[in-house]
């Protein structure tokens, strides 16, 4: 007896393997970027614990370098206007 189905290959066609390579690409792919965002996120928390340990640490260093960092950017945004204004 003969069946009216049409047989079916077990084995994968070149469409199904295109497909599943591009399927591991972008799945490497987006682990690749996982991992650099948590080592990225990794690196961001380090570098605040070690802020936190320097200004604990140091208070009045860390105060008297953000008041003469606030003092240059404000020079700046001023731009020295009111200062020796020549009129020629």
């Amino acid at each position: 007896m003969m069946s009216d189905r049409p047989r079916v290959s077990s084995f994968p066609t070149q469409h199904d393997i295109s497909r599943l390579k591009q399927t591991a690409t972008d799945a490497v792919n987006d682990m690749g970027d996982a991992a650099s965002v948590r080592s990225l996120a990794e690196k961001v928390g380090a570098l605040a614990s070690n802020s936190r340990d320097y200004v604990s640490r140091y208070p009045l260093r860390t105060m008297g370098a953000a008041l003469a960092v606030g003092f240059i950017v404000g020079l700046f945004c001023s731009g020295g206007s009111g200062r020796r204004r020549r009129d020629y």
